[in-house]
């Protein structure tokens, strides 16, 4: 049975996957060889952080609507991608935590629509 609850790992799951995958498959193409730990690496494009971020806030949205839960879980969310992109962490760019935003959201939406 499938629950809102199944819902929403599912599509914390899959934008998780997708932004690991091509997070690999940029570094392979951009290295020119293909090492399995880049599957493990954080940093670089896409923001695996950003993707789950928002994939977890969209399917609370879906499931809730807009309440306490999805409003403290939006804050944080910010805050932690916010932390993400200053310059002193060095860890994402703006256009790398964008991209895995998007793959958050539409990970969440395909979830939603398909099952």
């Amino acid at each position: 049975m499938v629950t809102d609850q199944n819902l929403l790992v599912l599509s914390v799951v899959l934008s998780l996957l997708i932004s690991q995958l091509a997070k690999t498959i940029i570094q392979s193409v951009k290295d020119r060889k293909v090492e399995p730990i880049w599957l493990w690496n954080m940093g670089h494009m896409p923001s695996s952080h950003a993707a789950v971020l928002g994939a977890l806030c969209l399917s609370l949205f879906l499931t809730q609507g807009y309440s306490v839960l999805f409003v403290t879980i939006s804050v944080i969310s910010i805050a932690i991608i916010r932390l993400t992109i200053r310059k002193e962490y060095n860890n994402h760019t703006i256009m790398q935590v964008a991209v895995g935003l998007c793959i958050g959201m539409l990970s969440s939406l395909l979830i939603w629509k398909i099952l």
